[in-house]
């Protein structure tokens, strides 16, 4: 039973690590580095400016949309957001796009949020490009097309996009409609990783981990990998606690792998969920207890896991 367990966990978490954007993801880093206080007085400055600029208004969108030094106001968001986006500006008119995928303060409608992302693509903008190319890449509003996600999300990574660094790897890795190609797939998680995205970093770990398009080397694996789960990356967390779970490189210990997969299901993996789960169903490393593996057995199916809400129906007979 216990090896089962292990390959299920080794193999799917190989397959998991495509970083989702939103509109949160900006590139203004400089003042979004800033204590709240200082970007609260940056807020009042600028919405005292008589004429805003684009990007003034684009920092406003942000702080609004996201409830930065402000109280979170999806309305007001979208408004600075449309004023930046009929100056033209690339960045907003993706993060209009984001409000419409995801139906914040406006209704839902993915057909705009493609033709909004389609402009900030054409203007440039590296998140409408990896945006544009998400929807291409699962089908979003637009006929799947890896392709052309592949070439969209090129043009970002020469921008130096991370996330989109991070995407075009995956698709090498996995071999997602091309040949899988460990050899681009690294370079691509390296590229990202060095920006410090985290899931990037954690791939990375992977990558070293498994020997994928390089030399097998645990030392390296064991730093992407611990440094993924100092940034309090879930799918991070979650590997290091696979690496506790069968003491790959570091001593085995099950109530390490438990803490890492109660900390990663905390912040909405799933797969840490299930294992954490079948760790109190079984007893693996501590007492069996079946309410502690429906709580998280539950929490998994809400996230529409199969497995998990068999599971929930089995051991609530």
């Amino acid at each position: 039973m216990r090896t089962k367990f292990n390959y299920k966990l080794r193999m799917l978490s190989l397959s998991i690590l495509f970083l989702g954007l939103s509109f949160p993801l900006i590139g203004q880093i400089d003042w979004t580095q800033k204590s709240l206080e200082e970007i609260k007085i940056l807020v009042t400055k600028w919405e005292q400016m008589p004429v805003k600029t684009d990007t003034v208004l684009n920092n406003l969108g942000y702080c609004y949309s996201n409830g930065i030094a402000v109280t979170q106001d999806y309305e007001k968001g979208f408004h600075y957001y449309r004023q930046a986006a009929d100056l033209g500006y690339g960045r907003s008119i993706n993060n209009l796009g984001d409000l419409y995928e995801n139906g914040y303060y406006v209704a839902k409608d993915m057909t705009k949020a493609v033709a909004l992302f389609q402009q900030a693509a054409e203007l440039g903008d590296e998140y409408g490009l990896t945006n544009l190319a998400n929807c291409y890449q699962k089908g979003g509003g637009l006929e799947k097309d890896i392709q052309k996600a592949i070439e969209l999300l090129s043009l970002a990574s020469a921008k130096g996009h991370g996330p989109a660094q991070n995407n075009l790897g995956t698709i090498y890795l996995l071999g997602e409609a091309v040949p899988a190609d460990y050899s681009k797939a690294l370079a691509e998680f390296q590229k990202a990783a060095n920006q410090q995205q985290p899931v990037a970093i954690t791939n990375l770990g992977r990558m070293y981990e498994l020997g994928l398009g390089v030399e097998k080397d645990m030392d390296k694996a064991l730093e992407y990998l611990f440094q993924a789960f100092e940034n309090e990356e879930m799918y991070g967390i979650y590997e290091v606690g696979n690496l506790y779970y069968n003491g790959t490189g570091v001593p085995q210990s099950f109530t390490k792998a438990m803490e890492c997969y109660a900390a990663s299901g905390s912040l909405g993996f799933f797969q840490a969920q299930v294992n954490l789960a079948y760790m109190y169903e079984t007893g693996t490393g501590t007492e069996p207890n079946i309410e502690k593996a429906l709580f998280w057995y539950e929490k998994a199916a809400q996230l529409g896991d199969k497995y998990s809400i068999d599971k929930v129906k089995e051991l609530k007979k």
